[in-house]
């Protein structure tokens, strides 16, 4: 392990507890420290760390302090943090091998030798995803909350993802429902699917229309409106919403600019 690997990782534990704690931890834990109480937290627990596994060439030290800081009865009321520090940590700990669990213990695993295979520790779900296949917009665009598994704001990017297509395709400035309409509605829609010379083609632009609405109603306006804090989204939600969003992102592959207009 690198000593700038060894860093990043007692940064994101030293952000999670206090000098007096870490001083109870070490004595408790039986690891010595060159450094004392005065010093910055992180340079105490890598201190401890280093001196260890000079002597034991081993990662004992580490794992026994991951474990001591990362035990979840200290987050019961910090759920939240307990996550984004699990996470946060199994990005760094998989370049030396090493997985923090949901019990607050450290198992080893493949190490990962790319920022991708780093990132893939945390992200449930993009696999789940991918076997739904996802648009491959919808995935480049909300990467971000993927790798967090930000449902509010997942759902939120990837309507939003929707809506920008449309501008992309139509040259048009306005959003929501106002946007959808201004493309799809009259005898000679700005955007067409088809040429809207039958029966069964004019029904297929406007169910199109009728769904890009109806994901600016469920998902769009929502959430540009509401809190995320008030969010009522679950896991399985979040996967049915971005399954529709990406079948409606799809059809607007087969849509193009009216060239009659």
């Amino acid at each position: 392990m690198e000593s700038n690997q060894l860093r990043a990782i007692c940064e994101t534990l030293a952000s999670l507890t206090t000098g007096t704690n870490i001083s109870n931890m070490l004595s408790s834990l039986n690891l010595q420290c060159n450094l004392d109480e005065r010093d910055t937290k992180w340079k105490r627990l890598f201190n401890a760390i280093a001196l260890n596994w000079n002597e034991t060439k081993k990662n004992t030290a580490l794992i026994k302090i991951i474990e001591w800081i990362m035990s979840p009865s200290l987050y019961i009321d910090k759920q939240e943090i307990f996550s984004e520090a699990k996470d946060s940590l199994n990005k760094r700990l998989s370049f030396i091998g090493l997985e923090v669990l949901p019990t607050g213990k450290v198992h080893p695993r493949t190490v990962a030798t790319t920022l991708e295979e780093a990132n893939q520790t945390v992200s449930r779900l993009k696999a789940d995803l991918q076997k739904f296949n996802i648009h491959p917009q919808i995935l480049a665009f909300c990467r971000p909350e993927i790798i967090n598994e930000d449902l509010f704001h997942l759902i939120f990017e990837a309507s939003k993802c929707l809506m920008e297509e449309l501008r992309t395709l139509s040259g048009l400035t306005t959003d929501g429902n106002t946007l959808v309409n201004q493309c799809f509605d009259g005898n000679n829609p700005l955007i067409v699917m088809n040429s809207l010379s039958s029966n069964d083609e004019r029904s297929e632009h406007k169910g199109l229309q009728s769904l890009l609405n109806a994901i600016v109603y469920l998902y769009r306006n929502p959430k540009a409106h509401h809190l995320k804090h008030f969010s009522t989204e679950t896991y399985q939600s979040t996967l049915e919403a971005l399954v529709i969003i990406s079948r409606a992102r799809y059809a607007l592959e087969n849509c193009s600019r009216n060239n009659t207009r």
